[in-house]
């Protein structure tokens, strides 16, 4: 039973070209079916697509096919060369500016650096010297005057044991003058 529809018609086509040629049968006919055609219109469309197909020329699988020829080689132009040696000349440069700047100075030792530091040592060295020598002259200078503290820290010391032993005789007079008993109570008063 042959059915011909417009549907079936353009499954036909469909199946026949060329673009969808390699895409398998499965992937063929789920894609007719989500377009709307009944499994019948299907197989119908299949059968006579199979039947319009024309004939594929006999495999040539069976000689293999020679290598294609390698590309030309590639030719260069002026630019490139002129960018090539602009690169290298740059990486060149920088590579001379970090041995300079780094390495050299670290495997020779930086002679700027050590001239700098020779500066500070004698300037700390100065200013100690220095330092020494104020501290030597203000001792000489206070020295009068902790000589004179130390003499009226010692008179102080002398005027105060002085006055103690007053007091203490002062003390000792009244008591001596006025005598109380005990157990009476009448003072003496001498």
């Amino acid at each position: 039973m042959a059915l011909h529809s417009p549907q079936v018609d353009l499954a036909v086509k469909f199946l026949n070209n060329p673009r969808v040629a390699g895409s398998p049968l499965e992937t063929k006919q789920a894609f007719l079916k989500k377009k709307g055609l009944t499994d019948d219109e299907l197989s119908e469309a299949i059968q006579q697509a199979q039947r319009q197909a024309p004939p594929q020329p006999p495999s040539l699988t069976s000689a293999p096919l020679p290598p294609p020829p390698p590309p030309p080689p590639r030719t260069r132009s002026w630019q490139e060369y002129t960018l090539i040696v602009a690169v290298a000349g740059g990486l060149g440069y920088a590579l001379v500016r970090l041995i300079k700047k780094y390495v050299l100075p670290w495997l020779l030792g930086n002679n700027e650096q050590r001239e700098q530091l020779e500066a500070i040592r004698a300037s700390v060295q100065e200013l100690q010297n220095s330092i020494v020598t104020a501290v030597s002259e203000l001792r000489e200078a206070t020295r009068p005057m902790h000589d004179l503290l130390t003499e009226q820290k010692q008179q102080l010391q002398a005027l105060t044991g002085q006055v103690v032993n007053l007091q203490v005789r002062t003390s000792l007079k009244t008591k001596a003058t006025h005598y109380c008993h005990p157990v009476e109570t009448k003072c003496l008063t001498k």
